[in-house]
C-alpha cells in the first residue's frame, strides 16, 4: 500500500462547526493536515466582515493561492504523515475549492454585505482554470453538520479572543449552513461523510468520536471502493 498516493480527504462545515477540533485531533495521531491559514487572514477577514467589497475578492484569491501550495506540498511529499490500519496513507484538508465556489462565492455573489465584484470572480475563476485546481483528486469528503445557532454561539464566545470574527451576523452563518446543506446534497462527487456536531458532547469526546467514524468510514467505504474500481 505504501507506494499508492496518499489518500485525500477535505473536512467541510460551516464557520465553527467544529473542523479545527478534529483536524487537531486527527494531527495529534500523526495525520498530516492543512488546516485554512486563518491566523495569516485575520486583516482581510476583519474588513470583509465589515462590508469591504475589495476585500472579499482579495481573500477568495488569497485562499486559491493558499489551495495551491497545499496540493504541491502533498504532491511533493506524499510519503509523509500516519496511515490506516492497511497502511494507506491519508492527508486531511480544511475546505476545497469546491466549497469556495459553491458556498462562499455563492453567498458573496447573492449578498449586499459580503459581496465579490464581478472582477474579482472572472479573476478567481482565471486562476482555478489556469493552474487546475479543481482537477486535484479528492478521495472523499467530511461534512461536519452543526445547527446555526450553535455554531454563531461558539463565534461570539471564540470572537473573545479572535477579533476577525467580532462581527459576524447570525444571518451570515444561516446562509452558509443552507449552501453547505445543498453542496452536501448536489455538489460534492466523492465519497461523503456527514457527522453532526450538536454541542451534546465535550469538545473531547466529540473529537473522539467523529475521528473513530472517519477512520470507519475510510477503511470501509474509501478504500473498498477505490479498489473496486481497480
Amino acid at each position: 500500500m505504501s507506494s499508492l498516493p496518499p489518500l485525500v480527504v477535505v473536512v467541510e462545515g460551516n464557520i465553527s462547526s467544529g473542523k479545527t477540533t478534529v483536524l487537531e485531533h486527527l494531527s495529534s495521531k500523526g495525520f498530516r493536515c492543512f488546516p485554512e491559514n486563518v491566523a495569516e487572514w485575520g486583516e482581510f477577514l476583519e474588513e470583509m466582515y465589515n462590508g469591504d467589497v475589495k476585500t472579499t475578492d482579495m481573500l477568495q484569491m488569497r485562499v486559491a493561492v493558499d489551495q495551491l501550495k497545499t496540493r504541491h506540498e502533498i504532491v511533493s511529499s506524499p510519503a509523509s504523515g500516519a496511515t490506516l490500519p492497511n497502511g494507506r496513507r491519508v492527508v486531511f484538508i480544511e475546505r476545497w475549492v469546491d466549497s469556495s465556489e459553491h458556498i462562499f462565492i455563492k453567498n458573496a455573489l447573492n449578498s449586499e454585505h459580503m459581496s465579490i465584484s464581478a472582477k474579482g470572480h472572472k479573476m478567481w475563476r482565471d486562476l482555478v482554470d489556469v493552474t487546475g485546481l479543481k482537477t486535484f483528486k479528492i478521495d472523499a469528503v467530511v461534512y461536519i453538520r452543526s445547527n446555526p445557532s450553535v455554531s454563531h454561539a461558539r463565534i461570539v464566545e471564540r470572537a473573545k479572543r479572535r477579533r476577525s470574527e467580532r462581527n459576524i451576523p447570525f444571518e451570515y452563518i444561516e446562509s452558509l449552513h443552507l449552501l453547505y446543506e445543498t453542496f452536501a446534497t448536489r455538489h460534492v462527487t466523492a465519497p461523503l461523510c456527514t457527522i453532526e456536531n450538536t454541542d451534546a458532547l465535550t469538545k473531547g469526546a466529540f473529537a473522539d468520536a467523529a475521528c473513530n467514524t472517519i477512520f470507519t468510514f475510510l477503511q470501509n467505504t474509501v478504500v473498498e471502493t477505490i479498489a473496486a474500481k481497480n
